[in-house]
């Protein structure tokens, strides 16, 4: 593919075989694995030379080395193309089960559990932006962060992950 997909659109990848005996089998394999174990991948046939694989309505399962081979009585062939798919950041929500005491101090994690790397996770605590507390994720999600919370008195948290323009935030009050 040539660029990145943005989630929820629609695939198509092609596979067009221009020389060899027939009869022939064209499959499609995604990651080593037959496409048939993907959700939302269908794979039409348009004769004995081309073969259609279809996503509808990708998301970041979906991205990955999709392969085609065609093989006949003589040999085979394969073509690969890697298909992207960018993801905006999302964060499993937390909540504070118990109340906090006044002086104590108490560890939240902000987990993003979606999204392309890199991206950012912040703690805001009332009105007070970031807290110096930022920082990059690293090139794999899930990633988490503890809270630098320290107080006793009722304050609204919020956890917030970036990718460029996208964000994600999620509030508690503790």
């Amino acid at each position: 593919m040539d660029a990145p997909l943005s989630t929820g659109r629609d695939a198509a990848l092609t596979c067009s075989v221009a020389k060899g005996d027939t009869p022939m089998t064209i499959e499609w394999t995604f990651e080593g694995r037959p496409v048939a174990e993907l959700q939302k991948v269908r794979v039409i046939s348009g004769g004995s030379r081309n073969s259609f694989l279809t996503i509808e309505s990708v998301d970041g399962s979906h991205s990955g080395l999709y392969t085609c081979t065609a093989t006949n009585a003589v040999g085979a062939a394969v073509h690969s193309a890697r298909l992207a798919v960018k993801e905006a950041p999302q964060l499993v929500p937390f909540t504070v089960d118990a109340p906090l005491s006044v002086g104590r101090s108490a560890t939240l994690l902000c987990n993003a559990f979606r999204g392309d790397p890199p991206l950012t996770l912040a703690w805001t605590q009332g009105r007070t932006p970031d807290l110096g507390h930022g920082r990059e994720a690293p090139d794999i999600v899930p990633f988490s962060m503890e809270s630098p919370l320290s107080t006793g008195e009722d304050v609204a948290l919020a956890c917030s992950v970036k990718k460029g323009r996208h964000a994600h935030e999620h509030h508690v009050d503790v």
